[in-house]
């Protein structure tokens, strides 16, 4: 199974249409959106199937406490409809308590 998501944003200037990224790209990328608030988010994702289709997935994002030295681990989860289905699993760092 692959581990590419496509993000897709609602029509509007500041939105690409559609992207594809790896899972880890996609969290890195919502980190700094995080922080930059550039960008809006996306309406939906996409992940292909074994047979090359794409189904909507479900986006789940949690982070674990504050380290010690000021850091947490974000977890971006994404769901295929059938839940035998191996999830697609991104990681990113934050930095800074709020």
């Amino acid at each position: 199974m692959s581990t590419q998501i496509v993000a897709v944003w609602a029509v509007g200037p500041d939105a690409p249409g559609t992207q594809v990224f790896t899972a880890d790209e996609y969290a890195d990328w919502a980190e700094t959106n995080t922080v930059a608030d550039a960008y809006p988010w996306p309406a939906r994702f996409f992940g292909p199937t074994d047979d090359g289709r794409l189904v909507e997935l479900t986006h789940t994002a949690t982070a674990d406490d504050f380290n010690a030295d000021g850091y947490a681990v974000v977890t971006h989860t994404w769901d295929y409809p059938d839940p035998s289905t191996v999830r697609i699993t991104g990681r990113a760092h934050r930095h800074g308590q709020a």
